[in-house]
C-alpha cells in the first residue's frame, strides 16, 4: 500500500472515532453539567452525551464488572496499607 494511502486511511479512521482535545472534553462537560436525573451512573456515552452500550462483547457483563470493581477496591486497600 502506498504511504499516502496509509496516511489517508489512518486520518479517516481517526476523524471518525476520535476527537481533538477540546472535542474530547465535551462528553465530560456534558455529564458534569447535566441534570442527574437524565444520566445513567456508570453509563458509556459516545459520542457527545449519547448513552450507548459498550462495543466490546464483555462491556455489558455485570458479573465481570462486579469482579473488576472488587479487585480494584482490594488493590486500593492494599496500596493504602503500605
Amino acid at each position: 500500500m502506498h504511504m499516502y494511502t496509509n496516511i489517508k486511511v489512518i486520518h479517516t479512521h481517526r476523524s471518525f472515532c476520535c476527537f481533538d482535545s477540546p472535542g474530547g472534553a465535551l462528553t465530560q462537560l456534558h455529564l458534569a453539567t447535566a441534570d442527574v436525573a437524565t444520566i445513567t451512573n456508570g453509563g458509556y456515552y459516545h459520542p457527545i452525551g449519547k448513552l450507548t452500550g459498550s462495543k466490546h462483547p464483555q462491556g455489558n457483563n455485570d458479573t465481570l464488572a462486579e469482579s473488576l470493581w472488587k479487585h480494584t477496591e482490594n488493590v486500593i486497600v492494599a496500596a493504602l496499607a503500605q
